[in-house]
């Protein structure tokens, strides 16, 4: 399956956090949208939602319909980035890392930027890891963020950002609202009050412009993916093979990890055990693991989980109306037992068996100990990786729970340059396992550690070297 995944800085809605720079909005697609054209994609939305949204569960639990009629207006007074934060809204009532809006990659490239600096959440803190080489003695690493715009910054994310962000998780919620609160335009202002680790507040006034100027020189060393190559593989302690997949991300990435590592498995057959890192890794198209995966996993065939899509048919479900007690009274009938009630209610789901050949000859597999390093950044078609080796019982996962961004989302293109993404599959493990909610878990969970991070370590990398040396000497 492939599925379909924007660079998670652009993924969701930007919510402006400044005034600056606002008449831009007068510029934007959405000025120039009609108060029909705004409801109709508002009703699209509705529409796609009942009948193909992959958990029918939350729609009843989110009132679909009610959530309906309660943004109508909503959307229709709704002008500039407010339609986009509107729509926004909407969809994250659901609650789903793939059920979001997205503005059309294709737009002015001026409508969103970053602040060139690294934000971490530790202990339900917000801490700085990094910054601009330049700004390196103006915000001391380690300082908490403690406000944004004056106002405490939990406050400020839970009041301005949340409501627009679609996570499955509060940890989630609270880390793609950090994200979001740092987007907005170019150029634009990005004010913070800090608590330095020697516990004295200053404010801070960032300019947003890293995507704009192609970014600074980061002081610390720091895996940034639009700066990393696709793949890189090292050969490190003790014959130690370490491969990095840092994206999936364009499907031309696909024929460039199929190279680099066709061009080292020679060194990696002769390697004691494996690592491979996909933290941060936000998705693509799984066709860019499945040449790594058919030489990892031993067998003729692997899976990838098992995925669930709604089922709709019209006959089934005119007979199962007769359940409804308030339809049948409206009509003049009498309402009674249906064995075709669940398909009435939108409820029948199809299962979708994802199952492959692996065309790799055994004497060319790698049938090493192998260890699989994932954080809270791994999304999408990465987590479809982490899926399919947990099926096959191949290696050990290291770190943190994933994204929950898996499962195929649906695309629509809406008014105004907007992309929808509705999950249209669920996925579960073969064994059942439902990870939608909670994210892949490790088998072996490691905190990162900041301390470790900011003398030039990586902790989570250094508990995987040692955890190898004890598989390989078993």
């Amino acid at each position: 399956m492939k599925k379909i995944i924007i660079v998670l800085c652009i993924l969701c809605i930007v919510v402006h956090t400044g005034r600056a720079n606002q008449s831009k909005d007068s510029n934007n697609a959405a000025a120039l949208l009609s108060k029909q054209e705004k409801i109709y994609a508002l009703s699209l939305l509705w529409k796609e939602l009942h009948y193909n949204f992959a958990y029918p569960d939350r729609l009843q639990k989110a009132n679909i319909d009610s959530l309906y009629m309660a943004f109508l207006p909503k959307i229709e007074q709704a002008e500039g980035k407010e339609y986009y934060r509107t729509l926004q809204a909407f969809l994250a009532h659901l609650n789903d890392g793939h059920t979001l809006i997205s503005l059309n990659p294709l737009m002015d490239a001026s409508l969103e930027d970053l602040p060139q600096i690294r934000l971490r959440i530790i202990d339900g803190k917000i801490i700085l890891i990094n910054t601009a080489k330049s700004m390196e003695s103006k915000i001391p690493f380690g300082s908490e963020i403690i406000k944004i715009n004056q106002i405490p910054v939990l406050k400020y994310l839970k009041d301005t950002i949340s409501p627009y962000v679609s996570a499955p998780t509060p940890y989630l919620k609270l880390l793609y609202s950090v994200r979001m609160a740092e987007m907005g335009y170019s150029y634009s202002f990005f004010n913070i009050t800090i608590r330095t680790p020697s516990n004295e507040e200053s404010d801070i006034q960032l300019i947003r412009n890293f995507f704009a100027t192609g970014g600074e020189e980061w002081a610390l060393h720091f895996s940034f993916s639009s700066e990393q190559p696709a793949i890189e593989i090292q050969i490190i302690h003790d014959n130690i093979g370490y491969i990095q997949l840092n994206t999936f991300y364009p499907d031309a990435v696909v024929d460039t990890i199929n190279q680099v590592f066709q061009q080292m498995l020679p060194q990696l057959h002769l390697c004691k055990g494996l690592i491979i890192d996909i933290r941060n890794n936000s998705g693509g198209t799984d066709l860019a693991w499945w040449g790594i995966a058919q030489h990892l996993i031993l067998g003729d065939t692997f899976t990838q989980g098992v995925g669930f899509s709604r089922v709709h048919d019209s006959f089934y479900k005119a007979k199962g109306q007769v359940s409804d007690a308030a339809l049948m009274e409206a009509v003049g009938s009498t309402a009674r037992d249906s064995p075709y009630i669940d398909y009435y209610r939108g409820l029948i789901m199809e299962e979708l068996p994802y199952e492959y050949p692996n065309p790799v000859d055994d004497s060319l597999k790698l049938n090493q100990p192998l260890i699989i390093l994932s954080n809270h950044n791994t999304a999408s078609a990465a987590e479809g990786f982490l899926l399919a080796m947990r099926d096959a019982k191949r290696g050990i996962i290291m770190g943190e729970p994933s994204a929950a961004a898996m499962g195929q989302p649906l695309l629509l293109l809406l008014p105004g340059d907007a992309i929808a993404l509705i999950c249209a599959a669920q996925m579960k493990a073969i064994d059942g396992t439902d990870f939608s909610q909670t994210g892949i878990l490790p088998d072996i969970p490691v905190k990162w550690d900041l301390d470790a991070y900011l003398h030039g370590r990586d902790n989570v990398l250094e508990q995987a070297i040692e955890e190898m040396r004890k598989l390989i000497n078993e």
